[in-house]
Parts: structure tokens; sequence; C-alpha cells
């Protein structure tokens, strides 16, 4: 028998840059064995493209293995970056994201 995966819900942090991406690339990594990884983009203030590829990465792990990645908020800069990249869609985040 298997063991029971949970919920793991991570707080994305206010600056989130190529300089915090293997810190990212960790927590990330982390969360992998979780049924219902979740992500809270809340307090982003600051992201990048080299920190959105490594969430989009995450992401596509996750599909690999049936799993779905949650979203519990996102601030308006982290979904604006996100619109700007093209990869609201890729992300999950065509919906209404609080």
């Amino acid at each position: 028998m298997g063991a029971k995966k949970s919920r793991t819900a991570y707080a994305l942090p206010a600056v989130l840059t190529i300089a915090e991406v293997e810190g990212l690339h960790d927590a990330l990594q982390a969360m992998i064995s979780s049924d219902h990884p979740c992500l809270d983009a809340s307090s982003v203030e600051r992201v990048d493209t080299a920190a959105i590829q490594q969430i989009l990465a995450f992401s596509k792990t996750l599909q690999s293995t049936n799993t779905s990645l949650a979203w519990e908020a996102c601030s308006d800069i982290f979904m604006a970056s996100v619109a700007q990249l093209g990869l609201k869609d890729a992300l999950g985040l065509e919906g209404d994201v609080a």
C-alpha cells in the first residue's frame, strides 16, 4: 500500500528573481510528493523570467505525474508578469485567482 500524500503549500517570497531560483527549486522539489501542491504568490512584488521558468518546469513535472498545481492567491505584479510571457494557461492561471 502506498504512502498517503498530502496538500503542501508554499508562499513565494516578495522578490523572486534569478538570485532566488536555487532556493525556489529546492522548495518546489520538496513539494513533488504532495497530492495537492499549492503556491501562494500574493506577496510577490518583483519577479523575473528565470523564476517563472522554474515554476513552469515544476508545473510540467507535476503534470507528468497527473498532479496539478493549485494557486492560493497571486499579486497583480505576478499575474502581469505571467501574462506578459503568455504563460497564464500553462501555469493554470487562466481563471480568477485572487
